[in-house]
Order: C-alpha cells, then sequence, then structure tokens
C-alpha cells in the first residue's frame, strides 16, 4: 500500500513541477517584483539621493535594446523590473528626457525567495496530505481483503470482506466474497461427502465380510449368495451415487434426447434389483417410442428404484404413460410413505427420511437430490407424494 501512495505522489508532484516550471518560464517576468518593491522602485528612481546613487546607473537609449513590448512599457512611464544572471533585481525607467534609461540595481531578494520556498513547501504538503486522505478508504478496503484472504488461506471460508457499497473496489470485494461462499459450499459439501462414505460404505462391506468368513467355518451350501450380491450391488449404487453426485457438481451433462424403445429402458433400469430383491416390481407401459436422453433417464430411474426398494414392503409400481405435457414417469411403493415434514428438503443433498437409520440398507441422502439436479437439466418437473393406490411413497416426474 505504501508503494501505491509514492507512486500517485510522485505522479502528482511531477505533473504538477512541470506545470509550474512552464508557467513560470511563460509569465515569470510579469511576477518578478512585488507591488511593493516597483513602488520603491519608482520613488528611488525619479527622486535620486545620495544613499542610492550608487545603485543607480544611466545607459544612453542607444545602446540597449528591449523587446518591443519593454519598450512599449518604458516609453509609457512604467518601472520594468527583470532578473539578471545571479536572480537579482534590477529596475529599468525612461527618464524625462527620452534619452536615457535609469538601470536600479542590482539589488537582492532573500526574503521573496525563502517565501517562495515555504509556499512549495506548504503546497507540496498539502499534495500529501490529499493524496492520503483520497488513498485512505482504499487502503483500508485493501487491507479487509488482505485479512479476509489470510484466514481463508488457513481454512476459514466464512470469513468475508464486507465492503461498504461506496467503496472504489466494491465489485472486487464483492466478487471475493461470492469466491468464499462458493469455497465454504465446497468445504461442507466435501465434509458431507466424506463423513457419508466412512459410514455408509462400510456397512456392506462389513456385511459382506462377515458372511465371507462365516462360508470359512462352515459348509459352503450354508453360505447366503443372496445376501452377498445383495450387499456388493448396495455398494456398487452408493459408488454409483457418489460419483454422480461429484460429477454434476463439477458441470453440467451433455443432454441429447434420441428415441428409444420406451420398456427396454425401463427393463434396463429394473434387471439389478430383481437380482437380489424378492420384491414385486410391476411396469406399466403405456408408449412405445420416448425421445429422452438415454444416460440421465437411466440414472433418474435407477436412484428412484433404490429408493423404492429400501422401503417398499411388497411391491414396486412402474408407470410411464403420455402426458399433456410430454411423458410422466411414475415410480411408487407400499412403504411407509414420506415424511410430510422433511419432503420440501428431501431434494436437498444429504437429508434423509425419518426412516432411513431403521431400514436393512441405508443410504446416504443423494438420490432424490442427483434426481432433481437431472430433472432440472432436462427440463422436467418432479413431484414427491404419497401413492393413492399403494399407499406408499409416490415419485411423480413430467418429462
Amino acid at each position: 500500500m505504501l508503494k501505491v501512495y509514492g507512486y500517485l505522489f510522485s505522479t502528482l508532484v511531477l505533473c504538477l513541477g512541470i506545470s509550474a516550471w512552464l508557467i513560470n518560464s511563460h509569465l515569470g517576468d510579469t511576477a518578478i517584483a512585488s507591488d511593493a518593491e516597483l513602488a520603491l522602485a519608482r520613488g528611488m528612481l525619479q527622486t535620486p539621493n545620495p544613499q542610492t546613487s550608487h545603485l543607480l546607473t544611466a545607459i544612453a537609449l542607444s545602446d540597449i535594446h528591449f523587446d518591443p513590448h519593454i519598450d512599449e512599457q518604458l516609453r509609457s512611464g512604467a518601472v520594468v523590473p527583470m532578473l539578471d544572471q545571479d536572480s537579482q533585481l534590477l529596475f529599468y525607467y525612461l527618464d524625462g528626457s527620452q534619452q536615457r534609461i535609469l538601470m536600479l540595481g542590482p539589488l537582492p531578494r532573500p526574503q521573496r525567495d525563502s517565501q517562495q520556498m515555504l509556499i512549495g513547501m506548504l503546497f507540496y504538503t498539502s499534495v500529501a496530505i490529499a493524496v492520503l486522505l483520497v488513498c485512505w478508504p482504499l487502503f483500508r478496503d485493501l487491507n479487509q481483503l488482505r485479512q479476509a484472504s489470510k484466514k481463508i488461506s488457513v481454512g476459514n471460508f466464512s470469513a468475508e470482506a464486507r465492503l461498504g457499497r461506496l467503496s472504489a473496489i466494491k465489485r472486487i470485494g464483492d466478487a471475493f466474497d461470492e469466491m468464499a461462499e462458493e469455497l465454504k459450499n465446497q468445504s461442507d459439501y466435501q465434509r458431507q461427502l466424506i463423513n457419508a462414505v466412512s459410514h455408509d460404505f462400510f456397512t456392506p462391506i462389513s456385511r459382506a465380510k462377515f458372511a465371507l468368513e462365516m462360508a470359512a467355518h462352515q459348509p459352503s451350501d450354508a453360505v447366503d449368495c443372496n445376501s452377498v450380491l445383495q450387499d456388493l450391488t448396495e455398494l456398487e449404487m452408493l459408488v454409483e451415487e457418489f460419483l454422480t453426485y461429484a460429477e454434476l457438481n463439477q458441470c453440467k451433462p451433455v443432454i441429447r434426447p434420441v428415441a428409444h424403445n420406451a420398456r427396454e429402458l425401463l427393463e434396463q433400469g429394473c434387471d439389478k434389483f430383481r437380482i437380489y430383491s424378492d420384491l414385486s416390481i410391476h411396469i406399466d407401459c403405456h408408449c412405445e417410442v420416448i425421445e429422452v436422453d438415454r444416460r440421465s433417464f437411466l440414472r433418474i430411474l435407477t436412484n428412484l428404484m433404490s429408493n423404492a426398494v429400501r422401503f417398499a414392503h411388497t411391491q414396486i409400481h412402474i408407470s410411464l404413460r403420455a402426458h399433456p405435457h410430454g411423458i410422466e414417469l411414475t415410480v411408487a411403493d407400499d412403504g411407509p410413505g414420506f415424511n410430510e415434514l422433511l419432503s420440501p428438503r428431501l431434494l436437498q443433498a444429504f437429508v434423509k427420511n425419518h426412516q432411513v437409520a431403521q431400514r436393512e440398507h441405508t443410504g446416504v441422502g443423494l438420490g432424490l437430490s442427483i434426481v432433481s439436479k437431472l430433472c432440472l437439466w432436462n427440463d422436467a418437473d418432479i413431484q414427491l407424494e404419497q401413492s393413492a393406490t399403494l399407499k406408499g411413497a409416490c415419485v411423480r416426474i413430467v418429462f
């Protein structure tokens, strides 16, 4: 900040110094002597006395030449002040005979030079104070930015610059605060992600490991292969959810709607759940061909099925039919349904339904958040409600 102040002050002094030199160079002759000095010189020239006679010199008019402007002043009876090579005062006056030039001087100017020096010092001091007053708010705001950046560098992402609305760098401060807020969100997201990974990944791994250890001490036909497959499938879906959520937080996916066979897409999305689940999965497809982005559609269907399998008691119904605004996908189950108090927040990341902790297959609260983001990018509407027929949860999406 001292460098900024030094650069600004040096620039102003240089510009003002050059301006003063140019003004003195062109207008200096008219401001050589004060009115009091001119009046004193006139009296000494017009009425000489013995005390000042040694300072007077008479010069023939033909022996000296002046500029036309100065010559005109002399002929009008004015006393013309000038400076010699030593910056001492000389006063010229045309006497009454119009044939001689009377020169008074040289006269020293110590008092005038000291006054000019004092005035110059006061002037540049005032410039320094003015520059400081102008720069001080900028220095203060820059210091706030520096302090906030130091806090962020040690992991305190809640730090903000909070510059006033009249600040010269208000837009920079706002951009800094937005960056800090984004870093805070990313930090919270990573912390939640790590916490979820550390707990939910180990749950199916521990179950599968326990089943395999039991198999080492029991006959092979006593091993519940379906249970191990179920744990591995659950672990696979958890990994897919984390990877998808991380990908969606980094960039927006490319959406390419293409015509697909509707029933084949639905069957493909349900196949992995039929492998280990004994639930009745019923598909009611009233469309032959649908135009959707294949990857997004399958991810939406997989996440909805994953939630339905966790909570359904005996059956899951999947419906795909035409809608006045496009196509409607519905996934319903006969489980406990959605918590009415949490329903508005279930589309946010890491928010779980109140029955999740009581189920054998727990989730991390990313499924509906991923579905919500994909629906936004696919220009689809999502609605959470209670199933009228199965009395459980129902998710309705209109593409």
